[in-house]
């Protein structure tokens, strides 16, 4: 694989249901935040969102903030980079 792609070791803790950069044994949530945060479906979406947010970041971060080579990497238009960026926060 590419040094640039997008791959397993970008996704991994997310497939095991682990946060990245923890300690490994950590559960993303445990039942009752997920009761607790409205449901599966609700906690799924708060997943992929913290996911995709933490993957733009990491990305932007290997890319030296170069919001043109993120976006091809994620293979995304510039301009939904540059809109989940700011849904998220991200400067």
């Amino acid at each position: 694989m590419a040094d640039d792609a997008v791959g397993l070791p970008h996704i991994a803790p997310v497939i095991m249901g682990r946060r990245a950069g923890g300690d490994g044994n950590k559960p993303v949530a445990s039942s009752s935040a997920v009761i607790a945060a409205g449901g599966l479906i609700a906690a799924g979406k708060a997943a992929a969102a913290e996911t995709e947010k933490s993957l733009i970041k990491s990305l932007l971060a290997e890319t030296a903030g170069n919001k043109a080579e993120t976006a091809r990497r994620l293979k995304i238009d510039y301009k939904t980079l540059y809109n989940k960026m700011k849904e998220y926060g991200i400067s």
